[in-house]
């Protein structure tokens, strides 16, 4: 056998011995279940998560106020104007 010195080195028993304790808690403490490392990897997904949402409906709501500044709020306001204009003509006061 070519190997078997090896593998009778490797089983043979050291002179450090480890022995469990039982009941011993091992890893580091736990709050609600989870490492603290755990926990702030949660925080940090869920701030991800609400940049995530708030960047993406960013752009829909400006498309929608741009739209609505073009098609609505602009024209009312150039009616209002054209009116305000045509009392004044009808008056016969200059418009300045």
């Amino acid at each position: 056998m070519m190997f078997g010195g090896a593998v009778r080195i490797l089983s043979r028993q050291g002179s450090i011995q480890f022995q469990q304790v039982a009941g011993a808690k091992r890893g580091p403490t736990r709050y609600f279940g989870k490492t603290k490392a755990q926990l702030l990897d949660g925080l940090m997904r869920s701030n991800a998560n609400i940049c995530f949402a708030l960047t993406l409906s960013f752009f829909p709501i400006c498309a929608y106020y741009t739209y609505r500044y073009f098609n609505v709020i602009r024209p009312a306001r150039q009616e209002l104007d054209r009116k305000a204009a045509e009392d004044l003509l009808a008056e016969g006061k200059a418009i300045s």
